[in-house]
């Protein structure tokens, strides 16, 4: 209970921080008013202005408090505020569709299952059934690769560099004319026009660059550079290259070991897109023959593609408050790089956060004139005060749950009733 209550207390904090200051506010002023202090003081010639100032300065700084715990504080606990309250661990096991959701690099994500299981040592496991992504360029496929069967994403590094990494995949190429690969290349094999002789010829070269010796007999040449295939754009690198040289050239099987097959897809807008890396535990060249064309045979394969798409932004983005969590930097990022699902309600929370300060400003103005005036009963200008501040906070959730548009959810409320608050303050006999 502690833990759920103690996390929720800031979100708590920030949807009610301004009804909070305005009650401070007017709770002071109305036991000056009771106890006679503002009659005393327009006695002694004081305005009333001397005590309203002070109030407003205190709660700009207190909005600062609700600005810092929605820009610093709540994106940093997001985690802890989806959780439910029967413990910590409801999400383990929990399956849903990731439906087309899209990552800083604008590729889009499918999955009709996603979940999360224990592991041995008490971690989790996260993996998504029969993944599909889509590289984009702007508005344009580019590629398209997706996991047969039991094919399954789950999150991994490829060089320091994050993203997803599928087994049992597929990649294709994606034009405007509809050209794609004439053969596709799977977690299982890689066709390209690089064979493993050419391959040995360039580990040789490397050797002679870098003033290896080269020894008569070798069946392992160490590391493998860069090769590159213009036909299919690919560059094909390995820790070692292994094969028999005593065996007729024509037979020769050249193995990579740890070999990266990278794909890449040279675009009109984007320039070079990154298509995705076959990675293997190793791969044999397998000559032309009767039964296919020659490729790499992978063992071990898998179609890796770089993302900052995380389990914990899936599980998320499960929440329907998830972009209310995120910061204002948080929501400008996703709507620049086209991550955001809903961009108009990503809009919305985004020109609440500066429209929010304002608002809490404006209930307060609109609720001290109330107690400041001496014209009716104490008690009838609480009242009055109850429900001007109440209609406000009430028209400003009604604009965000209607459909007026990112910029009128936020700013509509300031716009007619901060007149109004000016007007009423400025009535107020001081």
């Amino acid at each position: 209970i502690l833990s759920y209550y103690g996390y929720h207390v800031f979100e708590y904090f920030s949807q009610l921080g301004g009804v909070i200051i305005v009650v401070a506010a007017v709770f002071s002023v109305f036991r000056m008013n009771h106890t006679n202090e503002l009659t005393a003081m327009l006695a002694s010639g004081i305005s009333l202005h001397r005590v309203i100032w002070p109030i407003v300065l205190c709660s700009m700084l207190l909005g600062g408090l609700i600005i810092i715990d929605q820009e610093i504080v709540l994106p940093r606990i997001a985690p802890k505020l989806i959780l439910q309250r029967d413990g910590s661990d409801e999400r383990i096991g929990e399956e849903f569709a990731v439906g087309l959701v899209t990552d800083k690099y604008r590729t889009v994500w499918n999955s009709p299952r996603f979940h999360q299981d224990k592991d041995a040592r008490g971690g989790t496991i996260s993996r998504m059934l029969r993944p599909v992504y889509i590289v984009r360029d702007r508005n344009e496929k580019v590629a398209l690769a997706k996991a047969y069967s039991m094919g399954w994403g789950s999150p991994a590094k490829l060089n320091g560099e994050a993203g997803w990494q599928m087994t049992d995949a597929m990649l294709s190429r994606m034009t405007p004319g509809g050209i794609t690969y004439d053969i596709n290349p799977t977690s299982q094999a890689v066709y390209t026009a690089v064979s493993g002789r050419q391959v040995l010829e360039a580990a040789v070269k490397a050797r002679l660059e870098a003033e290896l010796d080269i020894p008569e007999y070798y069946n392992v040449v160490s590391p493998v550079p860069e090769v590159a295939d213009a036909s299919y754009d690919i560059e094909i690198s390995a820790e070692k290259l292994k094969f028999l040289p005593d065996e007729p050239e024509a037979d020769r099987k050249y193995t990579l070991i740890n070999p990266r097959f990278r794909f890449y897809a040279d675009t009109a807008k984007d320039g070079r897109r990154m298509l995705g890396t076959f990675v293997a535990e190793r791969a044999q060249w397998m000559p032309a023959s009767n039964a296919g064309l020659s490729h790499w045979a992978l063992t071990g394969g898998a179609l890796f593609m770089p993302s900052d798409l995380t389990s914990e932004e899936l599980l998320m983005q499960q929440s329907d408050k998830w972009m209310v969590y995120k910061s204002t930097a948080q929501l400008t990022e996703l709507l620049s790089s086209g991550k955001a699902i809903d961009p108009e309600g990503a809009k919305m929370t985004r020109n609440i956060r500066f429209a929010d300060p304002v608002n809490n400003l404006v209930m307060l103005l609109l609720g001290l004139p109330f107690i400041l005036s001496r014209e009716r009963n104490i008690k009838a200008s609480a009242l009055m005060c109850v429900i001007m501040v109440g209609a406000f906070f009430a028209f400003t959730y009604i604009c965000r749950y209607t459909q007026i548009g990112p910029y009128g959810a936020a700013f509509l409320p300031v716009l007619l009733f901060g007149p109004v608050a000016v007007v009423m303050l400025d009535a107020v006999k001081t």
